[in-house]
C-alpha cells in the first residue's frame, strides 16, 4: 500500500520511541501492565493504543490489531488507531481488517487524495475493481499530480476489461512518469 510517507514514518518513529530500549522482558512487562490497566479501565483509549503498539513491537500483530479494534469501538474517529490498524492489516494481507479502517479514514478525510488512494488499494486487493475505480477517480480529481493514483486507476480499468479507458490513462501519464506508464502499458498488453 502506498501510504503517506511522512505519516508512516511518524507512526514507525512513535512505535520505536515507545518501545526504545525495551528488551523482550521489558516489552512483556509493559504488555502485562497495559493489559491490567485496560482490564480495570476498559475505556482508556491511550492505554489501548499503547497496548497495540506494545504488541506490535513484539510482532504479535493479531493482538495489536485486536487492541486497536477495541479502541475504535470506544473512539471510532481515532485517526492514529485507524492508520496503524489499516497499515498493519494491509501489510499482513488481512484486507478484511484493513477495509473498514481505510473506509472510515477516507470518510473522515474526503479531501485527502492519499486516504482515497489507500482505500482504492485495499479495494483492488479484495477484487472490488469497480469500487476501486471510483475511489481512484476521486483521488485523481483531488490531486492530478499523484501518478500512483492514475496508474492504479488504469490498472482498475484493465481489471474491468475497459482497455480503452486504461489506454486514455496511459496517455495521461506517459510523459509525466515513464516507469508507471510502462508498467500500465504492460498491463494493458497483458504482459504483467
Amino acid at each position: 500500500m502506498k501510504t503517506n510517507i511522512i505519516s508512516s514514518l511518524f507512526f514507525i518513529g512513535l512505535a520505536a520511541l515507545l518501545t526504545a530500549g525495551c528488551g523482550e522482558n521489558k516489552a512483556a512487562e509493559d504488555i502485562t501492565a497495559l493489559e491490567q490497566l485496560v482490564r480495570f479501565e476498559p475505556n482508556n483509549v491511550k492505554a489501548r493504543f499503547r497496548l497495540g503498539l506494545a504488541y506490535s513491537s513484539v510482532k504479535n500483530y493479531d493482538k495489536a490489531i485486536s487492541s486497536w479494534k477495541e479502541l475504535l469501538k470506544i473512539s471510532p474517529d481515532d485517526t492514529a488507531a485507524l492508520q496503524l490498524l489499516s497499515l498493519t492489516a494491509f501489510r499482513l494481507e488481512r484486507y478484511a481488517d484493513a477495509l473498514p479502517a481505510l473506509t472510515r479514514l477516507a470518510q473522515m478525510q474526503p479531501q485527502n487524495a492519499e486516504a482515497q488512494q489507500n482505500l482504492g488499494n485495499v479495494l483492488m486487493k479484495t477484487g472490488d475493481f469497480e469500487g476501486a475505480k471510483l475511489v481512484y477517480k476521486k483521488a485523481v480529481e483531488l490531486n492530478p499530480e499523484m501518478y500512483e493514483s492514475l496508474f492504479s486507476l488504469g490498472a482498475a480499468y484493465v481489471n474491468l476489461g475497459q482497455k480503452d479507458s486504461a489506454q486514455t490513462v496511459y496517455q495521461m501519464i506517459r510523459e509525466k512518469n515513464t516507469i508507471l506508464a510502462n508498467r500500465l502499458k504492460e498491463r494493458i498488453e497483458g504482459k504483467e
